[in-house]
């Protein structure tokens, strides 16, 4: 699961660089919890408790493990023929 924590750290580190001459007072910790935003969690603390290894039964989880769900306005195109359900 660390890897997954440096990537998350890697994302925010690399979005704090690119955003910093134009907002010179964004700091890493903004940036770590957009980069846990972005992939389901609530924030940064979140992220690291269960990416971590930290969770227990019964806490939030989050959206990071969940697939989205296809409606009929995001199913891929070749999921929606004439005739099902999708179309």
């Amino acid at each position: 699961m660390t890897t997954l924590l440096t990537e998350l750290k890697t994302r925010a580190r690399l979005s704090l660089n690119a955003a910093r001459r134009e907002q010179p007072e964004l700091r890493l910790r903004d940036c770590l919890h957009q980069a846990a935003r972005a992939v389901g969690f609530a924030h940064w603390d979140h992220g690291r408790r269960i990416l971590g290894g930290q969770a227990v039964p019964g806490d939030d989880m989050g959206t990071f493990w969940r697939a989205p769900r296809w409606t009929p306005s995001t199913a891929p195109s070749c999921c929606r023929t004439a005739g099902s359900s999708w179309s």
